[in-house]
């Protein structure tokens, strides 16, 4: 497993992300694509969880404040197939130390 992070919203990275987003809140709870998709893309900072074989699994997005002291984690998702194995935990720790 890796993980990968972004602010670039024309990366491969984000573009991940947006299609886990896609899935799991789109399609998968119904959430209007107006509501998934804000005013706040750019000033994120974008975390993908990868595969060993480079297949896009978990995400989530870190929005900071405008001090840039504080951030809150957002859009944590991880793929229906690989719920159950602790890949949000992992995703989070990485957010958590990378935040430390």
């Amino acid at each position: 497993m890796k993980i990968q992070q972004t602010r670039n919203t024309m990366s491969t990275t984000y573009l991940d992300a947006m299609k886990i987003r896609q899935l799991v809140f789109v399609q998968g709870q119904g959430i209007s694509k107006s509501l998934e998709i804000d005013q706040d893309e750019t000033r994120c900072l974008y975390f993908v969880l990868y595969s060993d074989s480079d297949k896009p699994l978990a995400t989530c997005r870190m929005l900071p404040n405008s001090d840039n002291n504080e951030v809150i984690l957002q859009r944590m998702a991880v793929l229906p197939d690989y719920r159950g194995q602790h890949l949000g935990r992992l995703l989070l720790d990485h957010v958590l130390s990378f935040c430390a």
